[in-house]
């Protein structure tokens, strides 16, 4: 009785966060007015354009100042940006990332997870589900 509730349980927590089955076949890519660009030293810098539509937009405006939120990425953050091409998976760069730092497949692939999850979350990166790019601009006849 007691395995049967632990198996249940197991079941409905799901599997680990990172190892669901499919999430590594997203595709990411960066969203439109993402600027992705190298410092001087070679790691990349993403650029992000704020919103102008607070006061400080506003003001921002008026004075002809563009407002842009910039983020300094490390060596494997820059690696991470530069693998993104809109066609390579994530499953694909974990792979290059466990390669090229010599990490452990399942270690390299939670990090991919867990970056992916912060780029989201700032706004910069967005996924697509597997399969071929969707065009949202079709070319003209």
């Amino acid at each position: 009785m007691a395995a049967a509730k632990r198996s249940r349980s197991r079941a409905r927590s799901g599997p680990a966060p990172g190892q669901r089955a499919g999430q590594l076949d997203w595709v990411p890519s960066w969203l439109p007015g993402i600027e992705l660009r190298q410092d001087a030293s070679g790691l990349a810098q993403l650029r992000r354009p704020l919103p102008t539509d607070s006061i400080g937009g506003w003001l921002a405006r008026r004075l002809g100042l563009k407002r842009n939120r910039l983020y300094n990425l490390d060596e494997y953050g820059s690696f991470y940006a530069a693998q993104v091409n809109g066609t390579r998976c994530l499953r694909d760069v974990a792979e290059l990332m466990s390669e090229h730092f010599d990490f452990p497949s399942r270690a390299a692939r939670e990090h991919v997870v867990e970056f992916t999850q912060v780029l989201m979350l700032r706004g910069v990166l967005g996924l697509r589900p597997p399969g071929p790019a969707i065009s949202v601009n079709p070319p003209a006849p």
